[in-house]
């Protein structure tokens, strides 16, 4: 009987492993109604929105200057938010409406994309 069901489970756990076929993973795209309002905002709108995700971390801004939709990353939608003292953060923002707010500055530090500029290349600050 014990060895039946080690059989069995030594069976199940070789059915969940690499089956050699090299077949590409699809990648899952989480999003929400709300993010997809909060892509649609208008700029103002948006910044106010982040602005209050940053202050709701207990981070300081301000308030936003400039934001953007960065990328996807993955289950999480990537947000950054320039404020006027320099400082830049990342907002990852996952599809239950959880929120991360990170200091662009630690994200290589942490293996997380870098920021880059609404528009423009990535760009770490030391704030």
């Amino acid at each position: 009987m014990k060895r039946s069901v080690a059989t069995a489970a030594a069976l199940l756990l070789a059915a969940c492993g690499d089956d050699g076929s090299n077949a590409p993973v699809q990648k899952i795209r989480v999003t929400s109604p709300q993010l997809e309002q909060l892509k649609a905002a208008p700029a103002q709108t948006r910044n106010f929105g982040l602005w209050r995700a940053i202050r709701d971390s207990g981070m300081r801004c301000q308030k936003v200057e400039r934001s953007g939709f960065q990328q996807d990353y993955e289950n999480l939608s990537m947000w950054t938010a320039s404020c006027p003292d320099g400082r830049r953060w990342a907002i990852f923002i996952a599809g239950n409406g959880d929120v991360q707010v990170r200091n662009c500055a630690e994200l290589r530090t942490l293996g997380l994309p870098e920021c880059r500029t609404p528009g423009g290349a990535a760009r770490q600050t030391t704030t």
